[in-house]
């Protein structure tokens, strides 16, 4: 592998490392895992940041190798019809994509909210969302609910779709009145009569006695 692309999604991850010494010493792993597919030696901080990058980076050295394979066999295919022609060039760069697009705002909003770095599967899940109010509330609502998924997030989102909720404002008349409804809904027990029993002759015999011991 020739190249490769830092993204600037792997910038943030990488700069929430406080110490500046420690994301270099990341970001120089990443490159010798990339190139020369060392597998990187880091403290805890480091290990758990590289593990959420992990998954784009293998795909990447992937489709890296899948490209090179196709580019010999081109030159393989160039070097039989140009036999007498050694000319050519065998050295190519290899441009990567790696499949993660995430919005860069809502990536950094959504990492703030929950106080934490995200995985590569919780990535792809954003990557199917819009920026916008609507999906920045249920951020909102996923991190007062306390809630540890996005998925937590995707289930409030479906709600408002199912609901025919199409602007904020809509969305919190409805949490409004969702709200109201559940704080005055009555116990189970509430309307149900509470009939008074008399105690029987015998208990309240029992009852005299013990009141005269007292006396």
């Amino acid at each position: 592998m020739n190249s490769f692309t830092i993204y600037v999604e792997y910038m943030d991850l990488i700069t929430l490392l406080p110490k500046k010494r420690d994301q270099e010493e990341l970001l120089f792993a990443i490159c010798k895992y990339m190139l020369y597919g060392e597998e990187p030696n880091l403290n805890d901080d480091q290990m758990k940041i590289f593990k959420n990058l992990k998954r784009p980076l293998d795909k990447s050295k992937n489709k890296s190798k899948l490209k090179s394979k196709q580019n010999q066999n081109e030159i393989k295919s160039k070097s039989n019809e140009n036999q007498n022609n050694n000319n050519f060039e065998t050295h190519q760069d290899v441009d990567v994509d790696v499949n993660v697009y995430v919005n860069n705002n809502l990536f950094n909003y959504i990492q703030k909210e929950l106080n934490r770095t995200l995985s590569s599967s919780e990535i792809e899940l954003i990557n199917t969302w819009e920026d916008n109010d609507i999906t920045r509330h249920a951020i909102k609502e996923t991190a007062l609910a306390r809630a540890t998924s996005l998925k937590y997030t995707e289930r409030i989102l479906e709600t408002y779709k199912s609901k025919g909720l199409k602007t904020l404002a809509e969305i919190e008349r409805y949490e409004k009145d969702f709200r109201e409804k559940k704080s005055n809904k009555k116990p189970t027990w509430f309307d149900k009569d509470i009939k008074e029993e008399s105690a029987s002759n015998e208990e309240q015999e029992e009852l005299n006695e013990l009141l005269r011991e007292f006396k």
